[in-house]
């Protein structure tokens, strides 16, 4: 289950009755582990997503039809009985859809208020993530995936009662296509973290330096690459003793080749036991992208543990009207500039220090899902209400 989701979940059950059918790709371990952390809330269903061959042959009849070709993997006869199960046995006041793949189960509920929560304007992320394509291939798959998208959006949204995204960019850019006061923005929120930046650390054990990032995504992984090639070879160069440590999925993949893979100071976390306390024993934490948008939950996570953190302006979207650069982090845009911040950083603890309390104060007064939760419960009274219009 998507973080979200589940801290969702956990705050409104305390108050609301709640149910649940979803898809699962993890395994049944992990879904009896969630049911478990969610007490609360009904779980009425678990269906397994579709791949194979299937997937593949649904995926062609959506480039056909116009539509998504991801949708293809959530398209389950068995997610759609449960769904039309659950209704005719209970009276709902509304109904939420996560992420884009499940807006297209609404057509079969016209009757119900509904909420459709993508989090970003997926048209507008594929038409980003062009900056960053590399081969003609790539390209002309996501002009593709942005055209069907932005088509679906225009033609679709509009059914929902409301549109709800992370970003105040991705709020502007779909209410320029849909009915007033159809999209609502609420940003992302993180789990309550009680940070407190890490003591000073012991120059000697030399310097480390964080890099997060989901690297099976393109715009992520050209971020990290150029990161590689032109900042990390500076900062090795300038601190004998400092090492570079490079988590998130598919990261391995993404640096394989790469002339820096075999440095013994450069270190690949493929897993991690607790982020958190990772987060707190690095010096600085560098988020590289060069595309995307809505909100990052890794920039507010690093932030919120007190952690110095140095982006791209494509890392603080959707809390870019939050933060300010030189107060609570530091925003740059060219791996050079990446290079030279994190060196002042590194040469500067108490900078790093005054940017970390500033930027866990500023995380957790505004970003935590109790804070949140209110937000959430009107986006669902206003929904009713404007379907009852």
């Amino acid at each position: 289950m998507r973080q979200k989701t589940f801290y969702l979940l956990e705050m409104l059950s305390e108050h609301h009755s709640c149910d649940v059918i979803s898809f699962y790709s993890e395994g049944q371990g992990q879904l009896e582990a969630t049911q478990k952390a969610l007490p609360h809330v009904n779980f009425l269903a678990a269906v397994s997503m579709e791949n194979g061959l299937v997937r593949s042959i649904r995926s062609a009849l959506n480039l056909l039809q116009m539509l998504p070709p991801s949708f293809a993997r959530f398209q389950s006869q068995a997610f759609l009985a449960n769904i039309i199960h659950a209704t005719e046995r209970k009276k709902y006041d509304v109904v939420h859809y996560d992420i884009i793949n499940m807006a297209q189960f609404q057509r079969f509920l016209p009757t119900i208020p509904a909420v459709h929560s993508p989090n970003d304007a997926t048209s507008l992320c594929s038409y980003r993530r062009l900056e960053s394509a590399i081969t003609p291939w790539q390209k002309l798959k996501l002009i593709i995936a942005a055209k069907l998208l932005e088509r679906y959006e225009k033609r679709n949204y509009g059914s929902f009662s409301k549109i709800h995204v992370v970003s105040k960019h991705d709020a502007e850019y779909l209410n320029a296509n849909l009915p007033v006061g159809c999209v609502e923005y609420i940003p992302l929120g993180i789990a309550g973290v009680v940070a407190a930046h890490p003591p000073r650390r012991n120059s000697l054990a030399g310097e480390v330096v964080l890099v997060l990032g989901e690297s099976n995504l393109q715009h992520v992984s050209a971020g990290l690459i150029d990161f590689l090639n032109e900042a990390a070879p500076e900062l090795l160069k300038q601190f004998d003793r400092l090492n570079i440590q490079l988590h998130g999925k598919g990261t391995q993949k993404a640096i394989t080749g790469h002339p820096l893979a075999r440095n013994n100071r450069i270190k690949v976390l493929s897993w991690v036991d607790d982020l958190n306390e990772l987060i707190r024993s690095v010096d600085v934490v560098v988020l590289p992208d060069k595309s995307g948008t809505g909100v990052k939950t890794r920039a507010l996570q690093a932030m919120a543990c007190g952690a110095a953190v140095v982006g791209t302006q494509a890392a603080f979207e959707g809390i870019s009207d939050f933060v300010q650069s030189e107060t609570h982090c530091v925003i740059v845009e060219t791996p050079s500039a990446i290079a030279g911040a994190v060196t002042q950083l590194l040469l500067d603890q108490e900078k790093c220090e005054q940017l970390g309390r500033a930027a866990a104060k500023l995380i957790n007064a505004n970003f935590s899902w109790k804070s949140l939760a209110s937000r959430y419960e009107c986006l669902y009274f206003s929904a009713i209400e404007r379907w009852h219009e």
